[in-house]
């Protein structure tokens, strides 16, 4: 650890709550993050990491939470550390900016949602790659106004999935297919438009179910994998423990070369970038137990057949909804 004023060597208890299904992989992300952060200044921050029902048991008198309580807590720095499917922030950006139309009238609602287009990135190791680069923190800093600080963007997960009763592997086979999303956002609803399905609430009603490998329930018996489409949620701080609570130089000056390795600030971002690559969180090996806890269910697997047809058909979402981003170094749709 870096030199560090002996005035801001406080030890920190830092409250993860765990809201999101499947519980046990966001456990994981939670758990990477602590190991990180122990490796990189033992004993600074005491992790307590719990799910929604522990913690309404041990500091809510036992009235329950769900992810719709995650700002607000964040907000009051009732907890510190939470995270969030992207698709679910973005929605709630969407939502704070229309309220202030009048003072933000450059707002690009698009700028969060853009993340799990399709095509955009090669695999999961792309994505987890771009979110490291500078593009990748200007859409990380973006101004949201929910008095919260994101950390980083995790792509988890595996590849998204449709699960109906047949395969969805050509664009044609989408038209006139009803389709329930797990996140009804703008980008999610033009992509299924785009190659003529019908988007619907109603899932009982759904010829497909758009989901992920860690969430499917098997519970219909054939998934076409979008192998070109990932998955991704990001981890938020509390505003006020990030800013006010934790107490260094660097809230008066720029640190020094021999500082900066002990900022703790620094060092939590550091550790949550590593949590974000970290193949213990999702990996090959459970991409293929995954594969095979489907055959043992009797789950018919298929892959998208022809990617550049679909990319023709959806051409016309990323006109609309990619430029502010769009960098061919980093992204690699190519219309």
């Amino acid at each position: 650890m870096g030199k560090v004023n002996p005035k801001y060597l406080a030890n920190y208890k830092v409250k993860w709550v765990i809201t999101n299904e499947p519980l046990d992989f966001f456990m994981r992300i939670a758990r990477s993050f602590e190991r990180h952060m122990e490796r990189r200044m033992p004993g600074r921050v005491t992790f307590e990491i719990m799910t929604a029902e522990e913690y309404s048991n041990k500091y809510n008198d036992g009235v329950a939470i769900d992810r719709g309580d995650v700002l607000s807590m964040l907000r009051d720095n009732e907890i510190q550390l939470a995270d969030m499917p992207v698709p679910i922030f973005t929605n709630i950006i969407k939502k704070r900016f229309a309220k202030k139309r009048d003072q933000f009238p450059d707002f690009v609602e698009s700028d969060w949602s853009i993340i799990e287009m399709p095509f955009l990135f090669r695999n999961e190791q792309h994505a987890t790659s771009f979110m490291q680069t500078s593009m990748g923190e200007e859409l990380l800093y973006f101004r949201n106004l929910l008095a919260v600080k994101p950390m980083a963007i995790v792509s988890w997960g595996g590849t998204k999935l449709v699960a109906g009763d047949r395969a969805y592997a050509r664009p044609k086979d989408f038209v006139g297919a009803k389709v329930h999303l797990k996140y009804q956002t703008a980008v999610a609803e033009s992509i299924f438009e785009s190659l003529g399905a019908e988007v619907t609430d109603d899932e009982s009603a759904a010829d497909m179910v758009e989901t992920d490998m860690p969430s499917f329930d098997f519970s219909r018996k054939v998934i076409t994998e979008l192998n070109h489409s990932i998955s991704s949620n990001v981890i938020l701080a509390s505003h006020e423990f990030w800013r006010n609570v934790i107490k260094c130089e660097c809230d008066f000056r720029e640190h020094t070369p021999e500082e900066e390795d002990g900022c703790l600030r620094k060092q939590l971002k550091r550790a949550c970038n590593e949590a974000t690559r970290d193949r213990d969180v999702w990996n090959s090996q459970m991409t293929r137990e995954f594969r095979e806890k489907c055959v043992r269910n009797g789950v018919k697997i298929n892959q998208v057949c022809n990617l550049t047809a679909f990319k023709q058909k959806t051409a016309p979402v990323y006109e609309k909804f990619v430029p502010h981003f769009y960098n061919q170094d980093h992204i690699c749709c190519d219309y």
